[in-house]
């Protein structure tokens, strides 16, 4: 049986947390209002912390994160850019943005950056509400703490996407007051990292796994928390951008390979999550709006409303997908994000993940057919995991929908384990056999059955060096499309190295391979300044300075 989510869940609690944040109105008026509901009266119950805490994913699926912008901005990685094909000085477009042409004036990343704040801030609400709560059971206090360890997680992940955007930020844990100071200073990434990373530590212990408990279902639970503590741990110990211009890692950075290795090898025993033992049916799945929480675990849930473009997403439509003419003005669209050959070219002829992953066609008329784009046009290809002719809902606006946007997967565990005990340890026995599942899945194998076809090849089990370069192709084959390639190249300190090697490739290829040349993150790209973002102009200037330079080349 499917399941289908009912994302409407997520507006009226967004609603109530909105209302015990507004100011008192008792200065002005004698009569007690009764749109206000106090903090005091609100957090009566655990049901009510419950819906609080719920409020918090409403920044997750705005227009301005991860239902439009996101990911359109996540497309300049060396395999995957938008559709612009020339730098333009006068615009503020998301396509520019992602091109790595970007100032502190764009109104996009004040947007990004006022929502990621937002969702910290309820967070900070519910968390220190908590304790406020009366409960007379052993579910009741236990439902207390699973909702702290829900708020505590998900102001983990703002904080993450604050870091891997911008470097050190600003760092509160508690909600915003006016009779405190808002004018806060930028902290270094790494302290908040490891706050974050023993929030999270404490999270799990309080957190129910998927199959667990119902309520939860479509939220935060042990194996979301557990991986995104994983990926946040290579993060913290991988490289990134310092004010002095250089990419640097933290001297300790084995201790977070070392505790990533710990989650990871505990999630995995756990036996909780699984692969599904056919690729293209994770993103049938997903455009089907069909819940499959073993496989992909943590989802951004959209959901198109009462003609409301508030909580719906794009993919599909205007953001990534495959490009659909001739069938009707709600159904065409011609998606922003585009891959290139060379991402054609990390697939084996066998690999199914290619066909999934790369559109090198549109769909045309009423029934959907393919028509091939030559390889000559590859410019023009897109990515195929989130066809609409696979969405479940028929579209009543042709520009959004309510297929979700995917954050963490099964396969990105088994992934970064392999990658850390490499780091370790070097290409173990289990390190290859993790790459190898993975592999044989997406040649349509038994995953667990020796495969000469899909294992990894005797040659690039020679040595550490060796091993991780094959494995970040491996994460371009089984990711493509899905965001993130552009944080990981960063943290592996090797964005600079893959744009300048996918634009010295398009300069000798484009005229055989291409209508143009259409990569423009090539052109744009500068090393020690476009692997952060500047912080926003208007941030900068309301807190009087106390946020201090810029990021490097955005004085």
């Amino acid at each position: 049986m499917k399941l289908y989510r009912t994302p409407i869940r997520f507006v009226f609690p967004v609603l109530l947390l909105s209302m015990i944040s507004l100011p008192s109105c008792s200065d002005f008026l004698e009569e007690k209002p009764y749109t206000q509901i106090s903090e005091k009266d609100y957090y009566a119950s655990p049901k009510r912390l419950g819906m609080a805490s719920l409020s918090i994913y409403g920044v997750l699926n705005k227009e301005y994160t991860y239902g439009k912008y996101i990911p359109i901005l996540e497309a300049g990685t060396d395999l995957e850019q938008t559709n612009v094909t020339t730098v333009s000085t006068n615009t503020t477009s998301l396509e520019q943005v992602a091109s790595f042409n970007v100032t502190d004036k764009f109104s996009c990343l004040e947007k990004l950056w006022q929502l990621f704040y937002e969702g910290i801030n309820r967070a900070n609400t519910v968390i220190v509400n908590a304790p406020k709560v009366p409960v007379a059971t052993e579910k009741e206090a236990a439902d207390v703490k699973k909702y702290i360890a829900e708020a505590k997680t998900l102001r983990a992940f703002f904080y993450h996407d604050l870091i891997c955007r911008w470097g050190d930020v600003p760092f509160r844990t508690t909600p915003s007051s006016l009779s405190e100071n808002l004018f806060l200073k930028r902290t270094p990434r790494n302290e908040i990292y490891d706050f974050i990373i023993k929030d999270l530590e404490d999270a799990i212990t309080d957190l129910p796994w998927h199959d667990e408990d119902p309520s939860m279902k479509g939220r935060i639970n042990k194996g979301v928390a557990m991986g995104l503590l994983s990926r946040i741990c290579l993060f913290a110990g991988g490289y990134s951008l310092n004010m002095e211009g250089q990419m640097a890692r933290p001297a300790n950075y084995l201790d977070y390979y070392r505790k990533a290795e710990r989650i990871t090898h505990e999630l995995i025993a756990s036996g909780k999550h699984a692969l599904n033992p056919k690729y293209e049916e994770i993103f049938r799945n997903i455009c089907e709006n069909t819940l499959e929480p073993k496989e992909s675990m943590f989802e951004v849930d959209m959901a198109y409303l009462y003609g409301s473009k508030e909580n719906a997403g794009s993919i599909g439509t205007i953001t990534t997908g495959v490009k659909i003419v001739k069938h009707s003005t709600l159904f065409n669209c011609n998606p922003k994000v585009l891959t290139n050959y060379t991402a054609y070219q990390k697939y084996a002829d066998k690999d199914l993940r290619r066909e999934v992953s790369i559109a090198d066609y549109w769909l045309e008329g009423v029934d959907f057919s393919k028509k091939p784009i030559d390889k000559k046009q590859s410019n023009q290809w897109s990515c195929a995991k989130w066809r609409r002719d696979w969405h479940k809902t028929y579209p009543s606006n042709w520009s959004l929908s309510d297929v979700n946007y995917v954050i963490l997967r099964y396969a990105d565990v088994l992934l970064m384990r392999a990658e850390i005990l490499n780091e370790l340890d070097g290409p173990t026995a289990e390190a290859v056999e993790l790459v190898n599942q993975v592999r044989r899945r997406g040649y349509g194998l038994d995953m667990n059955q020796l495969s000469e076809l899909a294992d990894v090849p005797d040659t690039v089990k020679t040595d550490k060096d060796t091993f991780f370069k094959f494995l970040t192709d491996e994460y371009a084959r089984e990711f493509l499309g899905e965001g993130r390639r552009r944080f990981h190249l960063i943290r592996w300190n090797l964005l600079k190295d893959k744009i300048q090697e996918t634009d010295q490739w398009f300069d000798t290829n484009y005229k055989t391979l291409h209508s143009l040349k259409n990569y423009l993150p090539g052109d744009c790209f500068v090393a020690g300044k476009s692997e952060l973002w500047p912080l926003p102009y208007r941030e900068i200037k309301e807190n009087q300075g106390s946020l201090g330079p810029n990021n490097p080349g955005y004085e």
